[in-house]
């Protein structure tokens, strides 16, 4: 639950990937780099796991359409 008296601040998907990508490039230690922004280390951890997850999940779709159109048509043929 929120303290009285604060905002909740929704970030958008570029906010979250330019802060990840921000802390992977500090070198920092997560405590470190949430006390500079003010930013609790389990929402870091939270924006780091849906970043790399969104990336893992693009790379599977790659893999899949290339696999569609490049192994199932060579499978007809032969």
């Amino acid at each position: 639950m929120s303290e009285p008296g604060r905002v909740r601040m929704r970030r958008s998907r570029g906010e979250v990937e330019a802060l990840v990508a921000e802390f992977e490039a500090s070198g920092l230690m997560r405590e470190a780099f949430c006390r500079q922004w003010a930013l609790a280390v389990g929402m870091l951890d939270k924006y780091r796991r849906r970043v790399h997850d969104g990336h893992l999940h693009e790379g599977l779709c790659f893999l899949l359409n290339w696999f569609r159109q490049a192994v199932i048509p060579m499978a007809i043929i032969c």
